[in-house]
This record gives C-alpha cells, sequence and structure tokens, in this order.
C-alpha cells in the first residue's frame, strides 16, 4: 500500500462526509443526533446501525461492526484500505501522491507485470485458434454450441503442441521468464535453467477478476489424457479460493436479478450466458469460501447452486452449509433433470426451461434435511434421534426465527416427532452454542460478544476522555493501565496516551489506524453512543469509574491473594502465609482509602 500522510486522510475524510457515503448505500434516518439504519454487515429487523456525524463514525450495536467512513467502505465492499481511500479520494476530487513505498510499488508493479503477461499470453492463444491445432479446437468449441461472438467475448484459445511456444512468444514481448513463471504459464525443469510451457494441446479459458483483468487460465484436453482440465497455478494475482469463473460478465446482471447463479465448469457458464443467462458463475475445482461468499455479497445476498446430482455433487453442496448459514447468505439448490449439466440442458431444452428449474430451486437447509431423512432409515426411535442430532445444530444456527420456526415444522412433519420437544431441543442446543459448546456463529457476533462483556466503569470511561483531552490527560496520570481488565480498552488507553506524551492531542483516527477489529469497534460504540452529562455529571463519572476500575483491580488481586494463603496454608508454609496476610491487610487498606475518597461508608 501507498503511504499516504495523515494529512491527505484528513483531506479525503473531510471531502467525503460519512452519512452521505454511508447513505448512498444503506437508508438512513435522522435519530436524535445521530442517523440510523439497517446494518448492512448482519441481518436485522429493527436498526441498530447507528452513525455520529459530528465525529464521522458509525457503529452497529447488533453486531460490533464500526469505524470511520474508510472501515465502512472496506468492509462494505470487501477491499483494503488503500483501495478505499483511493475511491474515497476519487469521490472528494482529492489527487492521492504517486511516491509510493519501495515494497508497496514493489507488489503493484509485479501484479501489473503480470497482469501484461497473462493479457499478451491471451491474445497469442486466442490467435492460435488460426493454427492447424487451433482448427481443431475452434471447431470443438463450435460444436458445443459457441458462438464467434461468444468465443471472441470470453477471449477463448488454445495452446498448440509445443513445449515452448508460449514461453518464447512473451519473452518476445520483452517479459522475462522469471515473470513468466510467476504467471504460471511456464515451469522450471528440476535443477535446471530451462522451462517449458504449463499448457499444451488445450483449449484455453482466460480466468478473470471481477475487474476484467486476466489472472489465470483453465485448459481443457481434446483427447483422453489426464487430467482432463488443468488451472493456473496460485499466483500473486490468482487465487481459486478468491476467485469466481465468469463472475466479471455475471456480477451487473446478477445485481440486478438479485441472484447469482452458481455451476461448476467453464462451458457451464458459458452456454447459458450465451443464451441470455448472463448472472451466471463457476468455481474454480473449488468448494465455495468465506471469501467467495464476501466477493459476491458486494452484488447479491442470494445464490442458486446447481449441481450435479451424484454423491459428490451433493457433497459439495453440504460442504458450503454451515458457512452459508454463518453468513447469513441466502442460497436455494438445484439438480436439473436428467442428470444433465448446465451446459447440456440449456441445448437440449432452452433458456425458459432452465429458467423454469430455477424456479423449482429449494432452500439449502431444506435440501440438507431431506437428504438426511432420505439417506438414513426412520423405523426406530433411535432412528428419529441420529437424524435430529444432524440436523439440529444447522437449524439452531438460523438466525431470522420465522425460518427456525419453519424449519423445526418440517423436521416434526418428517419425523413424527412433537414440535415442544424439538424446540425443547433447540433451546438446549442453542444454550450449547451460546456457552461454547460449538464455534461462534460469526467474527461479528463473536466480537459483539466481547464489547458486550467490557466492564460498564471502562466502557464509560471510554466514552468521557475521547471527547475531552484534559480528563484525558488527568486519566493518565491517575490511573495504572495495569489496572483495566479489557486487553481493547488497555490497547486504545495506551495508544491514547503515546500521542499525548508526543504530540500533545487527541487523535481518534491515530488510535484505531492499524488496530484489530475488536479495537475499532469499541472505540466506534463509545464514540457513537449517545450519553448527555452536565459538566458536574461528567466529571462525577470520571472519578466513580476511575475508583471502580481501580477497586475491581484491587478485588481481583485479594482473591489472589487468599488463594496463594491457602496454598501456603496447605504446605505449611508459616513465613509465606505471614507476609501474604500483611499484604492482603494493605491492599484492604488502599481500597478502603479509596471508598472513603469517594464517600462510600
Amino acid at each position: 500500500m501507498s503511504k499516504i500522510t495523515d494529512d491527505i486522510l484528513f483531506k479525503v475524510k473531510e471531502a467525503n462526509d460519512i452519512i452521505n457515503v454511508i447513505s448512498e448505500r444503506v437508508n438512513l434516518k435522522k435519530a436524535g443526533r445521530n442517523y440510523k439504519g439497517l446494518c448492512p454487515f448482519h441481518s436485522e429487523k429493527s436498526p441498530s446501525f447507528s452513525v455520529n456525524p459530528d465525529k464521522q463514525f458509525f457503529h452497529c450495536f447488533g453486531c460490533g461492526e464500526g469505524g470511520d467512513v474508510f472501515s465502512f467502505l472496506v468492509k462494505y465492499e470487501n477491499i483494503s484500505f488503500f483501495e478505499a481511500v483511493k475511491k474515497l479520494a476519487e469521490r472528494g476530487g482529492i489527487q492521492l501522491p504517486k511516491n509510493d513505498s519501495p515494497i508497496d510499488k514493489a507488489k503493484a508493479d509485479l501484479k501489473d507485470k503480470l497482469f501484461a503477461i497473462n493479457n499478451d499470453a491471451t491474445d497469442f492463444f486466442s490467435a492460435n485458434l488460426k493454427s492447424e491445432f487451433g482448427a481443431h479446437c475452434l471447431e470443438y468449441l463450435r460444436n458445443r454450441g459457441m458462438s464467434d461472438e461468444i468465443i471472441k467475448k470470453f477471449r477463448l484459445g488454445c495452446a498448440i503442441d509445443s513445449w515452448d511456444s508460449v514461453m518464447k512468444h512473451l519473452q518476445s514481448k520483452g517479459h522475462k521468464p522469471e515473470l513468466i513463471e510467476k504467471a504460471g504459464l511456464i515451469i522450471k525443469k528440476d535443477g535446471q535453467s530451462n522451462y517449458y510451457d504449463r499448457f499444451r494441446k488445450r483449449v484455453l479459458f482466460p480466468i478473470f477478476s471481477v475487474g476484467g483483468n486476466v489472472i489465470g487460465f483453465g485448459g481443457r484436453v481434446m483427447d483422453d489424457s489426464l487430467p482432463k482440465y488443468l488451472n493456473s497455478p496460485e499466483t500473486p494475482v490468482f487465487s481459486k479460493g478468491y476467485n469466481l469463473y465468469g463472475m466479471n460478465f455475471a456480477k451487473e446482471a446478477a445485481r440486478r436479478q438479485g441472484y447469482l447463479i452458481i455451476v461448476e465448469g467453464y462451458l457451464d457458464v458459458i452456454s447459458p450466458y450465451q443464451d441470455g443467462i448472463e448472472n451466471i458463475c463457476a468455481t474454480l475445482g473449488t468448494a465455495l469460501t468465506e471469501h467467495h461468499i464476501r466477493l459476491i455479497k458486494r452484488y447479491v445476498n442470494k445464490v442458486v447452486l446447481i449441481f450435479d446430482p451424484d454423491a459428490a455433487g451433493i457433497k459439495a453442496v453440504l460442504r458450503g452449509l454451515e458457512l452459508f448459514i454463518k453468513t447469513d447468505m441466502k442460497v436455494n439448490v438445484v439438480a436439473l433433470p436428467e442428470k444433465l449439466d448446465p451446459d447440456t440442458f440449456v441445448k437440449k431444452h432452452g433458456q425458459a426451461a432452465f429458467l423454469k428449474e430455477l424456479k423449482r430451486s429449494v432452500k439449502i437447509l431444506d435440501f440438507f434435511i431431506n437428504y438426511v431423512i432420505n439417506e438414513n432409515p426412520i423405523e426406530s426411535i433411535d432412528d428419529k434421534i441420529a437424524i435430529v442430532n444432524e440436523t439440529l445444530p444447522k437449524i439452531s444456527m438460523v438466525k431470522n426465527r420465522i425460518e427456525r420456526d419453519y424449519f423445526i415444522k418440517k423436521l416434526s412433519e418428517k419425523l413424527g416427532i412433537d414440535e415442544k420437544l424439538l424446540r425443547q431441543e433447540l433451546v438446549q442446543e442453542t444454550r450449547g452454542s451460546a456457552g461454547g459448546g460449538r464455534k461462534s456463529a460469526s467474527d461479528r457476533l463473536f466480537r459483539a460478544r466481547v464489547n458486550a462483556s467490557t466492564p460498564k466503569a471502562e466502557a464509560t470511561l471510554l466514552h468521557i476522555i475521547l471527547r475531552d483531552k484534559e480528563l484525558a490527560g488527568t486519566l493518565k496520570d491517575s490511573l495504572d493501565l495495569e489496572n483495566i481488565a479489557s486487553p481493547a480498552v488497555k490497547r486504545v488507553l495506551t495508544k491514547l496516551f503515546e500521542l499525548l506524551d508526543q504530540k500533545g492531542e487527541l487523535n481518534i483516527d491515530s488510535i484505531i489506524s492499524d488496530e484489530t477489529d475488536e479495537v475499532r469497534s469499541i472505540v466506534s460504540k463509545s464514540i457513537v453512543q449517545e450519553r448527555q452529562f452536565t459538566d458536574a455529571e461528567r466529571d462525577q463519572a470520571f472519578q466513580d469509574c476511575v475508583i471502580k476500575i481501580k477497586t475491581d483491580s484491587i478485588d481481583k488481586k485479594v482473591r489472589e491473594i487468599q488463594r496463594q494463603i491457602e496454598k501456603a496454608g496447605r504446605e505449611k508454609n508459616e513465613t509465606l502465609k505471614e507476609e501474604l496476610m500483611k499484604e492482603h491487610v494493605n491492599i484492604l487498606m488502599v481500597k478502603k482509602e479509596l471508598l472513603r475518597v469517594k464517600n462510600y461508608d
């Protein structure tokens, strides 16, 4: 990432009011001093997402997400911080400096060079269709129903029967062998300095980033040799777990249609696309990942999975079940009739029939429950309990109560078990999950629980001092950070005190810079919360919080000393026991003095 100074960041923020930026993506309404709306980062019915125009911060009291305008764009569009700065700078008409740091410039230059290599390789592979071997490839593509227009749009091509034609061509374009290797197009011979082409005698499908750059290739053989399909390896610009084939073509259509179709192969994307079904993309030989979900959620919150109805296809669908539920993604699944793939189905039955099958898709949890019931006997009570034990944990993860109710009723009807019993089991399952028996539903919910566990006095104190430089300085001189229980609050105060020492200022942007989501969430929550204090009330609350934090810390030490005293007694170490008892009395005297200052009796 380029080095952007605080001054530049300040100018970009000044040019991009957070209310205006968020309002372009979230429906906000004025509520007191803040603006409120439904959180874009988790599903909710009542608005818990709040934006403070004075401090230019947002915070969701439901999932714990929070931060400034940069943080919002990073989370909402699933982009890097630097990309967010560039977008907002462009929006605000701010010119960013071009003097990248050496490391960041090297990374950017490498990516640009790999994009250029892949682009030149794509042109080369396309031109190969005019060769003798390419004629066979072109015939294959046309026999698969592809028009010249679609071949051109998807930039299809082929690699001829040669060990070094790609390398020689790319070298003639000025690309170095080591960079061509980094792009995944050539392979270095073991123990030698020579290279050979990765793709040979294959039809090639360029793989595009969502922005339209060629990032890799998929190659299909023209005979029975193996592997049938060969993809580019992981490179600095290509990762199967981050990218979806055809997403660059599908994204806008998906946004218009309100959902995205996900299939398994290149031709399963291209054939429907050619027939007018443009909101379609494919995985690249891997299960859907959380990174895929983040990419998809930039455009839609609903997908339809089309899978092969064999055991492998079913397992592929179910591998993503928990991920879909956790990320609150709406997912339907469908298996096409006659065990056909999308490519073959569209050619045989046409667009209307394909869309009709999509309308018959079922929710993925419906599919899962039906699958478990159909694959297992239900003759005895033990059989039914086994099915409940397999399905109920997934149902318990569903956030929407109406949906949970629907699935409980379905399970009750299918198994002939009283709904009340299933609901009681669901409560136990949910309690077990909340108690740590299962993994937490999402990082955001985990952060929300962390925030909720922040001691009230520490949260109130943070709320006060982030608004008052003078009180922040007073706190620095009156409170030992070892007294702070919350690691996140301690981290915030540490950075705050460092700023006061170094610059004599209280800069919230600097406090959250390069910090964890947990720290940013606590800061944003402290800023956005609406608490009204008179000066006297504020000063009293400040004093009360400091004393409460100190006495809580003392109580913790007292409990630890008491355990040590008991241990010394069991070990008959009277000398240590006597020393500990004196320390115990001294600490209690300190606490008594603190309470006297506060006028506690």
